[in-house]
């Protein structure tokens, strides 16, 4: 807990560490909006307090990320002390609305089920189905221990011949529902872009099925590897190109597509390339 009454998390994430987050009211455009040096200060500042022998500075920052979270409107209270909860709003009328109010990605299961609920109440229809039954994709089959995981990522690199290192990481972003497409991969297209664990052919198959409209999209929602110490602008280069390859971008748009990708990653996430 902070001197102001937060709490900040010190988490870890992969081979580094997460620290997060701020609390500072942002009313500009939410698409701009980038995590400031006083807010790496607060934090940094945090983990000195907590863990003085680590001596942390924000040199050591390796990126940074930042997203404007929606709360409720309240009177005269601070930003930390704003309800995170979720809730839903009814406005009766000749057409009834439902607002959704609150909320984030771990509750969004949560907050469907009990707007289905209501929906289904006030049509008088019974609910059929439950989302418990329901496996998150890429969760079907999850080995229980981490030994059995661990029996599988060795299993499934020795059938398709390549490094444990990749299956892990491909686990860590898909779960089981990369399975199929690694299998369907020859020795060439299981070669990774350079300077990652990422097979070409995966990149392939991600932006075939998932909806990717430009390199940016592709770097930082599909592939995840904006939060990586793994990109660079070779990096860069190669995905560009496979999404010429693939038909997403034009070949003359190249060069102004790594260039604006580039920029964003150093301003968004304060790259260092």
């Amino acid at each position: 807990e902070t001197s102001d009454g937060r709490f900040v998390f010190v988490l870890p994430f992969g081979s580094d560490v997460l620290v997060g987050t701020t609390d500072e009211p942002f009313p500009g455009d939410p698409h701009r909006a980038v995590a400031t040096s006083a807010e790496l200060d607060y934090l940094t500042n945090l983990v000195a307090d907590v863990f003085p022998a680590v001596q942390l500075s924000p040199r050591d920052i390796v990126c940074h990320y930042c997203g404007v979270r929606p709360l409720p409107f309240a009177e005269d209270l601070s930003p930390g002390a704003v309800s995170r909860d979720h809730h839903i709003e009814l406005s009766d009328g000749e057409i009834p609305i439902l607002s959704l109010v609150g909320g984030k990605l771990t509750t969004s299961r949560q907050l469907g089920e009990q707007v289905a609920e209501m929906v289904l109440q006030r049509l008088g229809q019974p609910r059929s189905a439950s989302s418990r039954e329901r496996m998150i994709p890429g969760g079907d089959l999850f080995p229980s221990t981490a030994a059995d995981l661990d029996s599988r990522h060795r299993q499934l690199a020795d059938e398709v011949q390549c490094e444990t290192g990749l299956i892990r990481y491909l686990d860590a972003l898909c779960g089981n529902a990369f399975d199929t497409v690694l299998r369907s991969l020859g020795p060439a297209e299981l070669r990774p872009v350079v300077g990652t664990q990422i097979p070409r052919g995966f990149v392939r198959w991600s932006i075939q099925n998932e909806w990717v409209d430009g390199l940016a999209d592709l770097v930082e929602r599909r592939l995840m590897l904006a939060l990586t110490r793994q990109l660079s602008l070779p990096a860069l280069r190669e995905l560009a190109e496979l999404l010429v390859e693939e038909g997403v971008l034009e070949a003359a748009n190249l060069e102004a597509e790594i260039a604006t990708c580039e920029m964003q990653l150093t301003e968004r996430y304060g790259y260092r390339w």
